[in-house]
C-alpha cells in the first residue's frame, strides 16, 4: 500500500498527510462482539450504552480486547461484564467495520473521526441477564425485537444494523 501512495505523493507530503490525520482526532477500535438471542429465536441482548460513539442507542454485548486475551476470552469476559451471563458457545460469523465522524461536542472535545472494526459472533449464553448498568460504558440491558430493529424503531449501533443486513439467522439457530 504504501508503494502506491507514495506514487501519488511525495513522501513529504505523506508525511503532511500523517500530522494532519492527527491533529484532526482520528480514533481506530477493534472489538469483539456477541449476537445472543432469546430462547423464541425473535429478539437480541443488547446493551443501552452510556458514553462513547453510541451513547443512547443499542449495541451488542462487547468490547475491546484486551493484549493477555485471546478473542474468544475477550468475548466471555465482555459478556460477563454487561450481562452478568456465562458463555456457553460462540461461533464467528463475520468481521465487519464502520467509519463515521463522532460528535464530540458534548463532552467539548473536538469532533473524532471514527473507525471500529468489530469481529461478530453469535453466542449462547447461560443464566438471567442483569437489567443493571455498570456505571460506565452501560446504562443495562434488555432484550429487543429483531423487528423492531428492522424496522428502524429502535436506535442501534452500526454493527448490529450491518450484522442483521447480512446474516441469515436461520442458518445458525439449527
Amino acid at each position: 500500500m504504501d508503494k502506491v501512495f507514495l506514487k501519488c505523493y511525495p513522501v513529504f507530503e505523506k508525511e503532511k498527510f500523517l500530522e494532519k490525520k492527527m491533529a484532526d482526532h482520528v480514533k481506530s477500535h477493534l472489538g469483539v462482539y456477541a449476537f445472543i438471542l432469546d430462547e423464541k429465536k425473535e429478539a437480541l441482548l443488547l446493551i443501552k450504552k452510556a458514553r462513547g460513539p453510541y451513547t443512547g442507542t443499542y449495541d451488542l454485548p462487547g468490547g475491546t480486547i484486551e493484549p493477555d486475551e485471546l478473542i474468544e476470552e475477550t468475548l466471555a469476559r465482555e459478556i460477563k461484564e454487561e450481562t452478568d451471563c456465562q458463555l456457553v458457545s460462540c461461533q464467528q460469523i463475520m468481521t465487519v467495520d464502520t467509519r463515521f465522524e463522532w460528535d464530540r461536542s458534548p463532552e467539548n472535545k473536538p469532533n473524532t473521526l471514527f473507525k471500529h472494526i468489530g469481529i461478530l459472533y453469535i453466542a449462547t449464553v447461560q443464566g438471567i441477564p442483569s437489567c443493571q448498568g455498570d456505571g460506565l460504558d452501560s446504562n443495562g440491558t434488555c432484550w429487543v425485537k429483531i423487528q423492531a430493529i428492522q424496522r428502524g424503531k429502535v436506535p442501534v449501533s452500526p454493527f448490529v444494523k450491518k450484522g442483521l443486513e447480512k446474516i441469515d439467522f436461520m442458518q445458525f439457530l439449527k
